[in-house]
C-alpha cells in the first residue's frame, strides 16, 4: 500500500476521503509491522546482522507512518471518527466481495 501525502493545507482542512486513506494506511502499517516482528522473532536462531539489517528496513520504511499518525491525532474526534466510518465501510465492501467470490461453487 502507497501513502498519498494529504494535499490540505492544515491537517484540519483533510476531507473524510483523506483521513480514511491515511487510517488505511496507519492499519496496514500496524499488521505489516506486526507479521515482519513475529517472522523475525520465530527464526530466532537466524539473528545476526541480517536480522538487524531487515529491522533496519522495516523501520524506515513504516518512518512516515508516524507522521500520519501524528496529523491524525490533531483532528477533532468527530471529523475523525467521520474517516473512521468510511474506511470501516471500505473494510466491509472488501469483505463482502471476497465472501461472494469464495461462495459455494
Amino acid at each position: 500500500m502507497q501513502s498519498s501525502r494529504i494535499v490540505a493545507a492544515d491537517v484540519r482542512d483533510m476531507t473524510v476521503r483523506q483521513i480514511a486513506d491515511q487510517l488505511a494506511v496507519v492499519m496496514w502499517a500496524n499488521g505489516w509491522l506486526k507479521d515482519e516482528v513475529e517472522t523475525i522473532a520465530s527464526h530466532s536462531a537466524c539473528l545476526g546482522l541480517n536480522a538487524v539489517g531487515r529491522l533496519e528496513w522495516l523501520f524506515a520504511s513504516i518512518r512516515p507512518v508516524a507522521e500520519t499518525r501524528s496529523q491524525l491525532a490533531q483532528l477533532d474526534g468527530n471529523v475523525l471518527l467521520g474517516g473512521f466510518e468510511l474506511w470501516a465501510t471500505r473494510q466491509r465492501a472488501v469483505v463482502n466481495r471476497l465472501a461472494l467470490s469464495s461462495g459455494p461453487e
